[in-house]
């Protein structure tokens, strides 16, 4: 579990594919996995929730993973797409997918993507 000894770049980290987190409490779940996480994940990555490996079709359940996920940890932290803006830029696809399509499908399942040139403005 200790990860001394490692060192990251700032892409490992929460800020590289938030762009905008609505409720601090809220704007993240922890879902376990079975047999644990089979490879180390980048930040931004579009994982099957079954099995933590990169999602290759948007009809499985899946996730945005936003927190820095490791070989063998038992589980990983997605986004809450209800509470939480991606930056779309920065989503890590699997091999062969059709990231554009990809990124449709996940506005149609409640995903708010933010590119370079939009703006999300917080509101009260």
């Amino acid at each position: 579990m200790a990860r001394f000894g490692k060192f990251f770049t700032s892409k490992n980290y929460r800020h590289a594919i938030v762009a905008y987190a609505g409720d601090p409490l809220l704007q993240d779940k922890y879902v376990s996995i079975s047999g644990g996480v089979p490879a180390d994940l980048e930040v931004g990555s579009v994982v099957a929730l079954s099995s933590a490996e990169l999602a290759t079709d948007s009809s499985v359940a899946y996730g945005v993973v936003i927190e820095p996920s490791y070989a063998e940890d038992a589980g990983i932290v997605i986004a809450n797409p209800v509470h939480t803006i991606l930056k779309g830029f920065a989503l890590v696809f699997a091999d062969g997918v059709d990231a554009d399509a990809f990124r449709t499908e996940m506005v149609n399942d409640g995903y708010t993507l933010a590119d370079i040139d939009t703006f999300a403005l917080p509101t009260t």
